[in-house]
């Protein structure tokens, strides 16, 4: 399907630009809300009919091929699917971490724009992934929860493994940020640093998120608070439609 659009499409057109976008948001939504892929050679074989059979403007005709698939199997996501799967699915265990990496990567590209001065993102294989609530948070007695019942335990893991909880990190800061407080710690004349100033060193522009003075703690309702942050972003970079207009800003500014 790619390389038919780029036959019939110029290299550096809107065109081409709005039907890979489509593209991306219809493989994009399909795998944060873990609907399959063992229909995509007869879905992608239909699109291809589709883009080499239109007489004039594939993009639009792709789009409408799209939006006519329907059930889990072949539909592209709404809104609200999205919705609910990217603030409540455990994407770190269900969606793997590889594609949770991707996904986070492709948020911090569309958030960078000329204001950023650079549009270099490290690549996928020097980032990782990181729990900002450490998985081990019972054992470390950092993010202890009072009157802790066995369905709050159950609940926050759960709620450790979604979008809300994770970000990216390069491989030598990762190591560094370790599993111990949110914020900074004063214990026997010295300081142990919290994990807030430690992502906050990262240059990536989605971790300036913790670098906010008014952020003081990290538990389940600051992890809801920055998943529905992270959506905003995502429903720009991956709509449905395609909204047509640059939006590295309006992203950039949901995530920070």
């Amino acid at each position: 399907v790619y390389i038919a659009l780029r036959e019939r499409l110029e290299v550096d057109s809107d065109s081409l630009r709005h039907a890979l976008g489509d593209l991306a948001s219809y493989l994009s939504r399909r795998a944060v809300c873990g609907f399959t892929t063992k229909g995509y050679n007869r879905v992608f074989m239909r699109l291809l009919e589709v883009v080499t059979n239109a007489q004039e403007k594939p993009e639009v005709a792709l789009r409408e091929a799209l939006l006519k698939l329907g059930g889990n199997s072949q539909a592209w996501p709404s809104d609200e699917e999205f919705s609910q799967n990217w603030s409540n699915r455990a994407v770190y265990k269900e969606l793997r971490p590889a594609k949770v990496c991707a996904v986070l990567r492709a948020l911090e590209y569309a958030a960078r724009g000329s204001f950023q001065g650079s549009l270099e993102v490290p690549e996928q294989s020097k980032l990782t992934v990181e729990h900002v609530l450490p998985q081990t948070w019972e054992s470390d007695g950092h993010y202890s929860i009072a009157d802790m019942k066995e369905e709050h335990r159950l609940a926050r893991n759960h709620l450790v493994q979604t979008f809300g909880n994770l970000t990216l990190l390069t491989g030598p800061l990762n190591s560094s940020v370790s599993n111990g407080p949110f914020l900074d710690d004063l214990r026997e004349g010295k300081t142990l640093e919290g994990k807030k100033a430690g992502i906050a060193k990262s240059a990536l522009v989605m971790n300036t998120y913790f670098g906010k003075p008014a952020l003081q703690r990290w538990d389940d309702a600051a992890i809801g608070v920055r998943s529905k942050a992270m959506l905003a972003a995502a429903l720009l970079v991956w709509p449905r439609p395609v909204q047509h207009v640059a939006m590295s800003k309006m992203i950039s500014d949901a995530l920070t």
